[in-house]
């Protein structure tokens, strides 16, 4: 296509690049496939090219049929195998949200578990359509923390945002200092306890924290004294 193009062949890139542009914002937020669907047919017309050069080249069409069919099969049942989601696991981080969400205003981002909480504010919502702003105030706020290296750190920058709990879990992708927490909660006595999933039969170890933020202020004070 590159040494040959013609009118049809750029016409064929740019309704590509066209179609493309509208899945890029969302696609980064959530990898779901869905959102490429729009420029699967131009990836039927270029595959649907590439097998007729090819068949133009060998000389044992049949064999490369074979193949080509035989490649797309395994490919899409390793793709679909790699795309298939524990529903356990995803029922049980819903119920979680609704708890959190019942509980907070304000958490700290834990994706991809918090993708949840926007489904869970719809629990609280009892007529259909409303404004996004009124969708917004009954929204648990996620707030993410990437320039944090410490739960002291995410607790100062979250408050003015309206950070009021931390929700911790064992998701091994998590920060050591958020994992800290799990570990050595004893360390960290303005985070008070409200919720946790192993105590109410949840496989899923996920536990929801008060902060307060006068006991905060009193421990920040000793620690500065200390140093």
């Amino acid at each position: 296509m590159v040494k040959k193009i013609n009118k049809f062949e750029i016409s064929l890139i740019l309704i590509g690049i066209f179609a493309l542009l509208p899945t890029i914002y969302p696609y980064s937020f959530a990898s779901d496939s869905r959102w490429i669907f729009p420029i699967y047919p131009i990836f039927c017309i270029l595959s649907a090219i590439s097998i007729k050069y090819l068949l133009q080249k060998t000389t044992k069409p049949k064999n490369f049929i074979i193949v080509i069919f035989s490649i797309m099969i395994v490919s899409s049942i390793v793709f679909l195998d790699w795309k298939d989601i524990d529903k356990e696991h995803e029922l049980e981080i819903y119920n979680l949200s609704l708890e959190i969400q019942n509980r907070a205003s304000g958490v700290n981002m834990f994706f991809p578990e918090s993708s949840y909480l926007s489904v869970a504010v719809l629990s609280k919502i009892d007529n259909f359509p409303i404004p996004s702003k009124e969708y917004l105030e009954k929204a648990t706020k996620e707030i993410w923390y990437t320039e944090s290296n410490s739960i002291e750190e995410v607790i100062i920058n979250g408050k003015d945002k309206g950070l009021t709990h931390l929700v911790i879990d064992d998701n091994p992708n998590r920060p050591q200092f958020i994992q800290d927490v799990l570990i050595n909660e004893g360390n960290f006595p303005y985070l008070i306890k409200e919720f946790n999933s192993l105590e109410h039969n949840y496989k899923y170890e996920l536990k929801i924290y008060k902060i307060d933020y006068d006991e905060f202020e009193k421990s920040l004070i000793v620690n500065k004294g200390v140093k």
